[in-house]
């Protein structure tokens, strides 16, 4: 979710969201090695390990933030006490 390339809704301003595919099982351990630059700018191995989400998916300059991942169905109501609004996942 986002405003890649600072692309809005003419409408509402809106970000721009799009979907995409859960790659894996939610608290999978994974373990990524990967090139990085550090603070002195030597190029060194930097290695990723623990348990995450991978989601598949394409990703453009402006998509920032982490990805919102939604159920299929969301329940919305107002308490009628608290007046407050809820939402309930299935």
């Amino acid at each position: 979710m986002g405003y890649p390339l600072g692309i809005t809704s003419l409408k509402n301003n809106y970000p721009i969201a799009k979907s995409g595919y859960l790659a894996s099982l939610p608290g999978e351990e994974f373990e990524i090695n990967a090139p990085v630059v550090n603070r002195k700018n030597e190029r060194v191995n930097a290695r990723i390990e623990g348990k995450m989400l991978a989601i598949d998916r394409l990703i453009v300059g402006g998509n920032s933030g982490g990805p919102v991942v939604l159920p299929i169905e969301i329940k919305v109501r107002r308490d009628p006490k608290t007046k407050q609004v809820e939402f309930a996942f299935e």
